[in-house]
């Protein structure tokens, strides 16, 4: 389920799907919009070209989040080197693209 985007939303939507044959190991073919995730400062969503399944994240735009996306993704590197996750399919300023990783999620009580 998608909730309703805002017309500028669903364009940063086209024009990150649209990037899909710049992704690491990528898909076969442009990617469909399966759902919507949940998300306090970003836009999340599962995409799939019918074999695979990514998470393509909108970023937000805004400079004063406090978050530093380059920082972001040479952590995001060195936990792939380190064997804890994979390496991202797609990075840039505007957004980011994950191979969908199915399984039990990590709680502070596990």
């Amino acid at each position: 389920m998608v909730k309703k985007l805002s017309a500028e939303d669903r364009l940063r939507l086209t024009q990150a799907l649209a990037s899909w044959e710049s992704w690491r190991e990528g898909p076969k073919q442009l990617p469909e919009l399966i759902t919507q995730l949940g998300g306090e400062s970003n836009l999340s969503f599962i995409v799939s070209d019918g074999a695979r399944r990514w998470v393509l994240r909108l970023n937000n735009l805004q400079r004063d989040s406090g978050i530093n996306r380059d920082n972001e993704r040479l952590a995001l590197e060195a936990a792939h080197g380190a064997g804890i996750s994979p390496l991202p399919s797609f990075h840039s300023s505007e957004l980011l693209v994950t191979p969908l990783l199915v399984g039990p999620q990590a709680t502070l009580e596990n």
